[in-house]
């Protein structure tokens, strides 16, 4: 899609109902940044992103309590979760996409795919874990 459409399209949904929104506009607004040629849409979009208020991400806070239940229900608890921490941060080195949802990578100690994001609130949740 043309960035210029997917600039308007950002908009309108932060109009819309911009709690309810904002995700999907960023997601938008970060596809017109990274499109060439970078240039005043691109400026146009990182204005729009920073406008946005800040408050917690919806998504980020269904993947923290995603690991919470399944941290609960581990055996040996202490030492799986040293073993994902260890494993995600590893991987974590050169970087977590936390904005690019389409982006997933697996783990050895655990099944399934996971973004970027789920594996940056993986590691907030399992050192708070290790921690208390």
């Amino acid at each position: 899609m043309r960035p210029d459409f997917l600039i308007h399209l950002a908009q309108a949904l932060l109009e819309l109902n911009p709690g309810q929104h904002r995700d999907e506009a960023d997601r938008l607004l970060l596809k017109v940044i990274e499109a060439p040629p970078y240039g005043e849409l691109a400026n146009k979009a990182r204005d729009l992103r920073s406008d946005q208020p800040v408050g917690l991400r919806q998504d980020a806070m269904s993947y923290c309590l995603q690991t919470l239940q399944l941290f609960e229900g581990m055996e040996q608890r202490r030492f799986t979760v040293m073993a994902v921490l260890s494993e995600v941060a590893a991987m974590g080195q050169g970087g977590l996409q936390i904005n690019e949802p389409g982006t997933s990578r697996s783990l050895k100690t655990l099944p399934g795919s996971w973004s970027g994001l789920a594996l940056a609130c993986l590691i907030h949740v399992g050192m708070k874990a290790v921690d208390a």
